[in-house]
């Protein structure tokens, strides 16, 4: 193995950064339309009045994106049992790993990658074995360590959101990402929590934990290398053995078509900044509102003098109303305080900044009549964001590869546990097929779209020839990840429902009917059976089994018909209740039935 060029791979970090300055310059400008940020002064004015255009489209777009998690789901061959069932297994996984790395972190994940991915235009996500992080650390701050220790007792992997102005992508046309440079102001005491010894060897004084430093890390398919600006020797340079490059990095909108990276990535705000309206904007919001402040908050009234030498003007209060004493002519001033070109110039670049961002009606903004048909206002919320489209699209697949990289990871040290608020998941490596391909659907969603999409996807599976199956519908149209659970989830239900039915007509017949005589009492008992409802009756020998069932009943799975075998004599399956057990030896009823 040829040894590792430690200053040929600074040479080649130092020209990254060259060539992306332009592009970090243009985020900056991104940083300050968010954060409403002044770019400029005017004379006279003590602060300038900043529209919040730009913000609202940013913000806007990730609210949408995050209102709700994202949906992991895996490709499998649909006549193939066993795949489908490893498919199922991986995808309730992937979201528990998910779910589990947000709240180790105490923010959801999808969080920061909407708003890099909105603001920026390119998303950058890291992914690292907890394990390997502990190993590095080793030696250095115990109270890191022990925040590791909890974060594997979570989660395997945890995922970081890089702020793209720190990160240098290098991209090929074959396999994309080739190399990752990162670069990123920070604090001693963070590189020496994790590194550890391998920091003080480095050169860092861990006396000094507030000392500014810069920190490199740099990431090939090969090698990875870590070092510290100034210091001679790196943290770390050696094959690290992945065969995969730990970072998920995607420009989210844009092209790379295009040469230089600054014109590669063309956010959201894109359009408004280089048109120059947001700056025009601000203007026009500071004149109007130092106009209305200077002039509005003045005299109301103009005295007209009859000459050069005319002051006599006497305004006297001591009677009801006032009276004024004047010589010449006294009126009402006719204030202009906006000139209507301002309001017309103003209400243009309203309009700009909705056509280059995201359009109201999206973010919920009422742009139509009163007399607008609710479908109408519906499917303009749907066409307002159209924009969004690239955007969740690269989100989604940045998001599904960083999950992709993590079971890689994961696969070849033997799988991992996490857990989530839907329980306990544990996947070994031989689970985890090689060359597992995670998708993901990161959902702009609105409230109203749940009862749309729902609509949908009963009219494409309705009918004797439906258009689709239930799982292609759920899947697709209502984002539910696994089909099987939620069959299996609907027939308990039924179930349950139908039992506490039958339990309630049960009780009804014991109060409704006479006492039973006691023998020799000289009164024919009931003919055994009367009274009992059809449905109740058990199967006949030799019908079949589904004949013998309630109509709700027919057509249930065949793994829960084969639960039925051992029934206490009433004609349902034997599944275990969790409400209260009857005192007749019966059923236990459903918990919605716990009080009768």
């Amino acid at each position: 193995m040829p040894e590792i060029d430690f200053q040929e791979i600074q040479t080649k970090c130092t020209q990254l950064e060259s060539l992306y300055s332009a592009r970090n310059t243009l985020y900056d400008e991104y940083e300050k339309m968010h954060l409403m940020t002044p770019t400029e002064t005017v004379d006279g004015v003590d602060s300038l009045t900043l529209s919040p255009k730009a913000r609202n489209a940013t913000t806007g777009a990730k609210h949408l994106m995050t209102a709700t998690a994202p949906k992991f789901s895996v490709p499998f061959d649909k006549s193939d049992l066993d795949a489908q069932t490893a498919s199922d297994g991986i995808e309730k996984f992937a979201a528990a790993l998910w779910e589990a790395a947000g709240k180790v972190r105490q923010q959801p994940m999808e969080v920061d990658c909407a708003e890099a991915s909105s603001v920026f235009g390119e998303l950058v996500i890291a992914v690292d074995l907890v394990d390997d992080l502990i190993e590095a650390a080793k030696g250095g701050s115990a109270s890191r360590l022990a925040q590791l220790e909890y974060a594997k007792s979570r989660c395997p992997v945890v995922f970081t959101v890089y702020d793209p102005r720190t990160c240098y992508p290098e991209y090929d046309g074959l396999v994309g990402l080739s190399s990752m440079y990162r670069v990123v102001k920070t604090k001693a005491g963070e590189i020496l929590d994790l590194w550890g010894t391998l920091a003080e060897d480095a050169g860092l004084n861990p006396t000094q934990r507030n000392t500014d430093v810069e920190y490199c890390d740099y990431w090939d398919w090969d090698i990875h290398v870590a070092w510290i600006k100034g210091k001679g020797s790196p943290l770390s340079m050696e094959p690290h053995g992945k065969g995969i490059i730990p970072i998920s990095a995607y420009i989210t909108d844009g092209s790379r078509i295009w040469e230089r990276p600054e014109q590669q990535r063309q956010a959201l705000l894109y359009g408004y900044l280089k048109s120059g309206w947001w700056k025009r904007q601000n203007l026009l919001y500071t004149v109007m509102v130092e106009n209305v402040r200077k002039m509005g908050l003045n005299a109301t009234f103009k005295h007209l003098m009859a000459d050069a030498g005319d002051t006599d003007l006497v305004i006297d209060g001591s009677m009801l109303g006032g009276v004024v004493h004047y010589r010449g002519q006294l009126g009402p001033l006719e204030k202009n305080l906006i000139d209507p070109s301002v309001i017309e110039l103003n209400q243009l670049a309203d309009a700009i900044a909705e056509e280059t961002t995201i359009y109201r009606q999206a973010l919920g903004g009422i742009v139509t009549g009163s007399n607008t048909a609710f479908s109408t206002v519906s499917l303009l919320n749907q066409a307002g964001r159209l924009p969004l489209t690239t955007i969740q699209a690269m989100t989604a697949q940045a998001i599904g590869r960083a999950m992709e990289i993590a079971l890689k990871l994961m696969k070849a040290k033997g799988g991992g546990k996490t857990t989530s608020s839907s329980g306990v998941f544990d996947l070994k490596a031989a689970d985890i097929p090689d060359g597992v391909i995670i998708e993901c659907n990161v959902d702009v969603s609105l409230p109203q779209d749940e009862r749309q999409n729902a609509m949908v996807a009963q009219q494409v599976t309705a009918g004797d020839t439906p258009l689709a199956s239930k799982r292609w519908a759920r899947e697709k149209i209502l984002n539910i990840g696994q089909s099987a659970d939620m069959e299996k989830e609907i027939w308990q239900e039924k179930y349950a429902s139908l039992s506490a039915q039958m339990m309630f007509q049960q009780r009804m017949q014991q109060i409704q009917q006479p006492p039973q005589p006691q023998p020799g009492m000289g009164q024919p008992g009931l003919p055994p059976g009367q009274g009992m409802p059809p449905e109740m009756m058990p199967p006949q020998q030799g019908m079949p089994q589904e004949q013998g069932l309630p109509p709700e009943m027919q057509g249930m799975p065949p793994e829960l018909l084969a639960q039925m075998q051992g029934a206490p004599g009433n004609g349902l399956p034997a599944m275990p209740m969790t409400g209260p057990i009857d005192q007749q030896g019966g059923p236990g009823m459903p918990p919605e039935m716990g009080g009768f």
